[in-house]
């Protein structure tokens, strides 16, 4: 852009002004002397330079993120920035794009930080932009009632638009009945680790985690505990017991990290409380509408909260059961977002893109629950597996897909009991 003759005339006589007032504020190149600037959390700087007499720069800020002060920062024959520090804001995108709600009439929108996701509401399948009503309900009634939940908590189970999906919050006790912490006595960097109710005295879990080094861990070094909720204290809802039998699925694979499911049979039968209760199963084209991408789920641990890059030390674990909301993966987003092997057969992923949410260190075996919209029921898809660090931007979770080994839990557990 070329500049007027009264710019260039005003331009100078700043220069002189500030060499007579200011003779050791003026460096060899106008604008050279200011500090270096320091983009704004979730942004980032352009910098424009005009020719060679001073320097422009440009704060912009990531999608999903609003711009807070100036957009222009021009450094003065001072040192000084000119212009508002600038800071890049969360976008509301559910109440702010435009005049038109951006989910379906029939869906929740669910606000993140620097996005959003759409869910439909009880009664309908989708992905959030399109929902259809579901004429039938996929989990018939059982006798055993599995996936109901029956201590309810109005502030976590309303179905009011919510503010913003975090990256994990306290559960409360008896919201995920299947819950199992499983106890390992000689495991001194892992000693314990999650998994799930499935079957009255059958509690399912990763096969990777019940081995020291090449040796499977005796069934005496485990205890798994079902309806806890407090790691630190015993409750009075709690339910101890020992196992009887460790059934590891026969393709499993160490390397590949590929088959990685596991029984662990209980020396006794749970008694059925509103703190302890099996999870659905499924299978087949049922599994196929609860797996479908984009859909939201859930998953609850003890592992560590905090940010873990790989080899990084991951902290305490957490005293309190924990949960995190999640969307699921496509294969081939799952695929490309990490350099090693992905078992498309038998596992899935699920995460944000931003990193915001995901299971971790001692979260191994946290079932991945997602709920029926017609009988509000729960069903389990997924066993945590592994991940590159937790909570890493671009980065996912990978869990066992359950609904590949259903035939194998019902059959085993069928010619055992």
């Amino acid at each position: 852009m070329e500049t007027t003759p009264s710019r260039r005339l005003l331009f100078s006589i700043v220069i002189v002004w500030s060499f007579i007032n200011h003779p050791t504020a003026v460096p060899s190149k106008f604008g050279s002397n200011c500090d270096k600037l320091t983009p704004p959390e979730n942004g980032i700087i352009i910098q424009n330079s005009v020719g060679s007499t001073y320097r422009r720069l440009e704060v912009i800020c990531k999608p999903g993120y609003r711009l807070s002060g100036s957009r222009w920062r021009i450094c003065t024959p001072f040192g000084k920035w000119t212009g508002i520090p600038a800071k890049c804001e969360d976008i509301d995108e559910c109440f702010t794009k435009g005049k038109f709600y951006p989910c379906h009439h029939s869906a929740d929108c669910i606000n993140t930080i620097g996005s959003f996701h759409c869910v439909c509401l009880p009664g309908y399948y989708g992905n959030g932009i399109e929902c259809k009503r579901s004429e039938q309900n996929l989990l018939r009634k059982s006798t055993d009632n599995c996936g109901s939940v029956e201590l309810k908590n109005d502030t976590v189970t309303s179905r009011k638009r919510f503010r913003r999906v975090v990256a994990g919050r306290d559960s409360y006790p008896g919201e995920w009945p299947w819950q199992a912490s499983i106890e390992i006595k000689k495991k001194v960097r892992l000693p314990f680790i999650a998994g799930a109710l499935v079957k009255p005295g059958w509690v399912l879990t990763v096969a990777s985690q019940l081995y020291i080094g090449t040796r499977l861990i005796s069934k005496s070094d485990i205890k798994v505990i079902l309806g806890d909720y407090d790691r630190e204290k015993y409750e009075s809802h709690e339910q101890r017991f020992q196992v009887e039998k460790i059934f590891i699925h026969p393709k499993f694979n160490r390397e590949k990290v590929s088959y990685d499911i596991a029984l662990l049979k209980l020396k006794n039968i749970e008694k059925r409380t509103a703190y302890v209760n099996s999870i659905c199963l499924v299978g087949g084209r049922k599994a196929r509408v609860f797996e479908s991408r984009e859909h939201l789920a859930t998953v609850s641990g003890w592992g560590t909260s905090k940010v873990v890059d790989i080899g990084e030390y991951p902290g305490a674990f957490s005293r309190r059961l924990k949960q995190a909301t999640i969307p699921l993966r496509d294969a081939r987003t799952c695929k490309k977002a990490t350099a090693y092997g992905f078992h498309t057969k038998s596992m899935l992923c699920a995460g944000y893109i931003s990193g915001i949410a995901s299971p971790c260190f001692g979260d191994h075996g946290a079932p991945l629950v997602i709920e029926d919209p017609y009988s509000r029921r729960w069903v389990l898809i997924g066993l945590y597996s592994w991940s590159e660090g937790c909570g890493r931007r671009e980065k996912f979770s990978y869990y066992t897909r359950v609904s590949k080994f259903r035939k194998w839990i019902t059959s085993l557990i069928r010619k055992t009991s």
